[in-house]
């Protein structure tokens, strides 16, 4: 058996499905330059369900594990695994940081960049979880993900460095800061996802 089991699978598929909300939520903010209480309330909920997901799943995995004693392949698709669902926890949670952002500061002003990115990693996520869990990653699905991860990275330096450069710094320019750079840790596990096709391919 070279392949997740029904409940591991589902498992990774309920973690992306909130995951995805919460980064939709997110471009809701980004959008308006703020959230709703609901909204907010929403990614606290997200926050504590992936964390559930995320036990749930590693508790499976081990137990299928110790039980069923995988070796080679099959054993590095469950290693994966466990991998994928830490990524995909920790984006929940800095989407949750961005929500407790947007608690604090009303009428944030985000540029047309910021928001792009969020709706990308939207959809590779989705995409790329899905390839794994095939175990079919394509050459295009991991070149862009490295490319995006990239450009999120210049983005949140080229905001450092611009807002380093000015004598006072306002609250919202600091909210914008902050809200880059967990958007660029959400695309670093991105990446991190994308790297365990060539460990684990």
């Amino acid at each position: 058996m070279n392949s997740l089991d029904i409940a591991t699978r589902l498992i990774i598929e309920n973690m992306v499905k909130i995951t995805i909300n919460s980064l939709e939520t997110i471009e809701k903010g980004l959008v308006h330059g703020e959230l709703s209480p609901e909204d907010i309330d929403n990614l606290y909920e997200n926050g504590v369900k992936a964390s559930s997901l995320r036990e749930e799943g590693t508790a499976h995995i081990l137990e299928y594990i110790a039980r069923m004693r995988p070796i080679g392949k099959e054993l590095k698709i469950f290693t994966m695994s466990l991998n994928i669902l830490y990524d995909l926890y920790r984006i929940n949670r800095y989407c949750w940081e961005i929500g407790r952002i947007f608690k604090v500061v009303r009428n944030i002003i985000i540029e047309e960049k910021l928001i792009e990115l969020i709706r990308e990693v939207s959809k590779m996520i989705k995409t790329l979880t899905s390839e794994l869990i095939e175990l079919n990653v394509s050459s295009n699905t991991i070149n862009k993900v490295i490319q995006l991860e990239k450009d999120s990275d210049d983005m949140y330096l080229e905001r450092l460095q611009e807002k380093m450069n000015k004598p006072i710094i306002q609250p919202v320019e600091l909210a914008e800061l902050l809200i880059a750079r967990h958007i660029e840790r959400i695309f670093d596990h991105v990446e991190y996802i994308v790297k365990y096709a060539e460990i684990y391919g």
